[in-house]
């Protein structure tokens, strides 16, 4: 029942929405503050508005760059100075404290002698130097373009220009961040019993710390590629018992793994949780249903190293393609509605083109195959981190659990990229991934299962938001698959093979140029 509203408060409330109106603006700063942002502008340091009122944008970030590295070398000159300094003196005896005094002969640990401590100071001063050079040959040019007061000194445009940083030039920053959804039950027989999560060395000899061991190994290869980390979220009733093993990963590979517990059990805050403490540009979602890593990654021929050449692949589409904003691996579809005759499986040897895998077109100047879609939706998925930011990630209010909810989670934020501007391909990296179903009849109070009805409701809720009924032609979902169609035709693809096309088009809205 409507709870009434006093007319007094009613007045008052129209009253102060009246006077947000006519206030210039506050209506939009406070709407913008509810919702997380803010019209407000900070106000520039006063010191550093003479050397920036006349800096581009792009003159900035050039400096910002060199700046970065400038004091990032200097930091490891300081460092290796230092180093060399300890070393020359010998052990602190002249230090009281015991923690300084261990500080002090740190050097002493590794084997190091004089000669390597010299020749790292003597290449960290050089790089330094160099780097300082190339910020005073930056403060001329721009001196002479009158973008900068003259005789602007290195030292002075450094309080404003390190007034901020940028994340991806900080040490071992990674550039791909694998993401790792695991749910689902484990056998209890797999995994070392919690009375051993106290002991001083990793468990071993379970089926499950053995199974996560070798997959690891294999992940870690793939840093060969790029700089690579892995998160992991435990999901479901696996945690207790995987929790200690994967936390002991996470301290023998240095951080390289990252464990996180999910108590929400829902895939879309899952998704966004690890994508949000994720450092990578490129996210690769590569499970979110399965409880187990046994079968991911595969090691090559005969048990050995495993071929990394799929993310090498992936990384270079998304170098080529800067308005590529998200890429289908598992399955995908060129047009809507999505149905058993429109719905692709990324796999070698179970579909159509050239190389039966439902690959049509490449990437000219790479050669590496790749086309446009207008969504993808099986495991795994990849991501520019930065788009998936933009768009808001994966939404949480849409209906999750198991099959077919997940797919709609992942149709969704593939059309929205659409929409902002950025593009959606795929690429088969061959490791298509069948998501899990449970045959179990699902109880309504259960939030991780997907029952018929559920599934007709986020179906429901995704084609108000997408296609709705009714609306004059074009419709929004149409001109989506003439964009497709459109950027698959065009000159930034090349087809694998022309005759294949000549002789069944693969795309519903047709292959005309």
């Amino acid at each position: 029942m409507a709870r009434a509203v006093a007319p007094a408060a009613l007045v008052a409330t129209l009253l102060g929405l009246i006077s947000l109106v006519n206030s210039d603006g506050a209506v939009d700063r406070q709407l913008a503050q509810q919702h997380g942002g803010s019209a407000e502008q900070p106000v520039p340091f006063a010191y550093c508005k003479p050397f920036l009122e006349r800096l581009s944008p792009n003159d900035q970030h050039q400096l910002r760059e060199s700046y970065q590295q400038y004091h990032g070398a200097y930091a490891r000159f300081m460092r290796a100075a230092r180093n060399h300094e300890a070393f020359q003196k010998g052990p602190a005896t002249w230090i009281e404290d015991p923690g300084l005094r261990q500080g002090w002969n740190v050097t002493y640990l590794v084997g190091n002698n004089l000669e390597n401590l010299t020749r790292a100071k003597d290449d960290a001063e050089t790089v330094m130097k160099n780097m300082e050079s190339r910020i005073k040959a930056q403060l001329t040019q721009l001196e002479g373009q009158n973008s900068l007061p003259a005789g602007t000194q290195v030292d002075q445009l450094s309080p404003c220009i390190m007034r901020k940083i940028y994340p991806s030039q900080f040490p071992d920053q990674p550039v791909v961040s694998l993401l790792l959804r695991l749910r689902g039950e484990v056998a209890a027989s797999d995994w070392p019993p919690p009375s051993v999560n106290g002991t001083k060395e990793p468990p071993t000899g379970f089926k499950g710390t053995d199974a996560v061991s070798a997959f690891i190994r294999r992940a870690q290869a793939c840093s060969k590629v790029a700089p690579t980390e892995l998160l992991v979220m435990l999901s479901g009733p696996g945690p207790l018992l995987q929790a200690s093993t994967w936390a002991w990963q996470s301290w023998q590979t240095e951080g390289f793994v990252v464990p996180l517990l999910d108590t929400l059990d829902r895939e879309a805050a899952g998704l966004n949780r690890l994508a949000s403490v994720a450092r990578g540009q490129l996210l690769v979602a590569l499970r979110a249903d399965r409880p187990g890593v046994e079968d991911l990654l595969p090691a090559g021929a005969a048990g050995g190293e495993h071929d990394c050449a799929w993310l090498q692949r992936i990384v270079t589409l998304y170098h080529r393609i800067p308005q590529l904003g998200a890429m289908a691996h598992g399955r995908y579809s060129f047009s809507h509605p999505a149905n058993d005759g429109s719905l692709r499986l990324l796999a070698g040897g179970i579909g159509g083109g050239p190389a039966k895998n439902n690959m049509w077109w490449l990437e000219p100047m790479t050669a590496v195959p790749f086309q446009y879609v207008l969504y993808g939706d099986f495991s795994p998925m990849s991501f520019r981190r930065s788009a998936l930011e933009e768009v808001g990630g994966f939404d949480e209010d849409l209906p999750q659990g198991d099959e077919p909810c997940s797919s709609i989670i992942r149709r969704d934020v593939s059309v929205r990229l659409w929409k902002s501007g950025w593009r959606v391909g795929a690429h088969e990296a061959g490791m298509m991934q069948q998501p899990a179903v449970n045959p179990a009849a699902a109880q309504a109070s259960d939030p991780t299962r997907c029952s018929s009805d559920v599934a007709a409701l986020a179906s429901q809720l995704f084609e108000a938001r997408h296609a709705p009924p009714g609306l004059p032609a074009p419709s929004p979902m149409d001109a989506l698959m003439s964009r497709v169609r459109e950027l698959n035709m065009g000159p930034g693809l090349k087809p694998i093979d022309a005759a294949a096309l000549t002789s069944g088009c693969p795309m519903a809205q047709g292959c005309a140029p």
